[in-house]
């Protein structure tokens, strides 16, 4: 459902049925709500995707310096087995 479904809907006018002129104003008040809030969802949507893709990249940087230390360590008792 989108926000202009909500303003666009359409109810069948019934004998003693509500206030067509409110319900207007309701579905209205309503959609401009929604219709924020969508924005605001795609908004953070495409903000977590940038986040994951940091989060990737620090991962993987993680990874090469655990590598390098890794190294280094072995580097250093080679050296202290040879000495």
């Amino acid at each position: 459902m989108t926000p202009i479904d909500i303003q666009r809907q359409d109810f069948e006018v019934k004998l003693r049925g509500y206030n067509a002129d409110e319900v207007d104003d309701f579905l209205d008040l309503v959609g401009k709500d929604y219709e924020k809030l969508y924005r605001e969802n795609s908004e953070l949507k495409e903000q977590i995707k940038q986040l994951d893709r940091s989060l990737e990249q620090y991962k993987s940087m993680e990874a090469t310096l655990q590598q390098s230390i890794v190294l280094a360590q072995t580097a250093a008792e080679d050296i202290r087995k040879n000495a």
